[in-house]
């Protein structure tokens, strides 16, 4: 089961910043940084919701990452 929960990062400029850290069985999986504490919240509620419908519908969401796979099909050869 995906979890997640917030961090308040304090920025050498004085600003501060809110990040989000998705979990599963404990460890660390995806983070996302914000300026407001309301939009982590707000993110890691519909990453877990999103996790959770995607299991109950038997759904595996595409993990690969859209750099790579642009890559790959201008340059089949160098991957």
């Amino acid at each position: 089961m995906l979890n997640f929960y917030i961090i308040k990062v304090d920025l050498k400029n004085g600003e501060v910043r809110y990040r989000t850290i998705l979990t599963q069985s404990g460890k660390g999986i995806k983070t996302k940084t914000f300026r407001r504490k309301q939009d982590a919240r707000t993110w890691g509620n519909r990453a877990v919701l999103d996790s959770q419908e995607y299991e109950a519908k038997g759904i595996k969401p595409c993990t690969i990452k859209f750099s790579r796979l642009a890559v790959s099909v201008r340059f089949p050869h160098l991957c």
